[in-house]
């Protein structure tokens, strides 16, 4: 899975096939950080995966949540496709996503000012 960045209008964009995202603009490939350092904790963290609800939570260390500094989307990246959340300040971050027996290949979150991270499985 790739996402990017439009420099037009600065919307995160999931490429789900060839072709231009937006007509005439440049868009910024998205490349995920796996590891993380940081005091805050950006690499999605699975709590639970009982085969029908994942569970996940940014960092183990729970991520803020505050106007300056958060996590806007959990994405599941799954054998056969994919599914989103979108967050908002004061939020937690942790959502539950339905994933019916599904095979999860990875998780994405992005943060607003550190990027996009991955956790693949």
């Amino acid at each position: 899975m790739q996402f990017v960045k439009c420099e037009g209008c600065d919307s995160i964009v999931a490429v789900l096939s060839e072709g231009n995202v937006c007509a005439g603009k440049e868009n910024e490939v998205l490349v995920p950080n796996t590891s993380d350092g940081a005091g805050e904790k950006h690499v999605p963290y699975i709590v639970s995966n009982d085969g029908d609800v994942l569970k996940v939570q940014i960092g183990e260390v729970e991520h803020p949540m505050v106007d300056v500094h958060w996590i806007e989307m959990i994405v599941v990246e799954t054998k056969d496709g994919m599914m989103m959340k979108r967050l908002h300040p004061g939020d937690k971050p942790y959502v539950e996503f339905n994933i019916k027996g599904e095979e999860v290949v990875a998780v994405y979150e992005y943060c607003n000012i550190h990027g996009l991270w991955k956790l693949e499985m």
